[in-house]
C-alpha cells in the first residue's frame, strides 16, 4: 500500500498534502498525538513500514523477526528530530538546547549497543546541527 502510493503522482500527492495536515493540526481528527485511532493507524502502517521501534525492546524484537528469516545484518539508525522551532528554544544558559543533544547522545549510544556482528549504524546528525544552528543565532 505504501509503494503503491508512492509510485502514483495522484496518491503521493494526496498523502503528502494529509500528511502536511498532520504536522500542523488543527483539529483533533488530524493530531496524531490526540486521536487514538490516528495514532493506532499511523503506528501500524507507516511507522511499523519505516521504524524498528520506539524502544529498546521493541527494536530487539524486530531485529530477531528479520534474522529469523535470513538477514545476516540490519542497519539501525536513530532518527530523532530537532524539535520545532520554539519547543526547545535558547534559554539563557542554553539548557533546553543542551539538555536535547544530551538527549540525543543517549538515545544514539544506546542504538550502537543494540547492534551486534554484521550490524551498522546509521548517524543522523540533523537534529544536533539544527539545534546548534538555532542557539548560534
Amino acid at each position: 500500500m505504501i509503494a503503491a502510493a508512492s509510485c502514483s503522482p495522484i496518491l503521493l500527492g494526496a498523502w503528502l498534502s494529509l500528511f502536511q495536515s498532520m504536522m500542523n493540526p488543527e483539529s483533533l481528527i488530524f493530531n496524531v498525538d490526540r486521536n487514538p485511532l490516528l495514532h493506532l493507524i499511523i503506528k501500524k502502517t507507516l511507522y511499523a513500514h519505516f521504524c524498528a521501534g520506539q524502544s529498546a525492546e521493541e527494536v530487539q524484537k524486530t531485529i530477531s523477526a528479520l534474522k529469523k528469516t535470513g538477514y545476516h545484518g540490519v542497519i539501525l539508525e536513530y532518527a530523532r528530530e530537532a524539535p520545532t522551532a520554539g519547543t526547545d528554544t535558547k534559554s539563557d544558559s542554553g539548557s533546553a538546547s543542551t539538555s536535547t543533544v544530551e538527549e540525543w547522545r543517549k538515545g544514539m549510544l544506546q542504538t550502537v549497543q543494540m547492534t551486534s556482528k554484521g550490524d551498522f549504524v546509521g548517524l543522523k546528525w540533523v537534529a544536533v546541527e539544527e539545534i546548534g544552528e538555532r542557539c548560534t543565532r
